[in-house]
């Protein structure tokens, strides 16, 4: 019996051993399930801000797309205003020609009506 009874004695022993070296074993795990856990978070983190800005350079990036559309629509009104601006000094100078005709014609006009008035 005492033989029976020292060998239960080493077999609880033996399991206590094993059953320590276990949940050392399940501590180790759960460390570093918990470190994985973590740096599993921290990813979805840097994801998630990488994302925020992603959406922010995709707005900016729309804002400088029309903008840049509004600038060649103005470029186009200023071509437009250049070629009438030049359009009206082309008008002009043939107005000033014609005032220029018009005054060479009066002025003899003028001339010959001295002239006339003269004999």
């Amino acid at each position: 019996v005492a033989d029976e009874l020292g060998g239960a004695q080493a077999r609880v022993k033996s399991l206590g051993e094993q059953l320590q070296v276990a949940r050392e074993e399940a501590d180790r795990v759960r460390v570093f399930g918990e470190e994985e856990a973590e740096k599993a978070r921290s990813s979805q983190v840097k994801l998630e801000e990488a994302l925020r800005v992603r959406d922010g350079a995709k707005r900016t990036a729309d804002a400088l797309t029309d903008e840049l559309a509004e600038m060649h629509s103005l470029q186009r009104l200023l071509a437009v205003a250049t070629q009438r601006a030049s359009d009206a000094e082309g008008v002009a100078d043939e107005a000033r020609r014609a005032l220029a005709a018009t005054e060479h014609a009066g002025a003899a006009l003028l001339q010959k009506h001295d002239a006339q008035l003269a004999q």
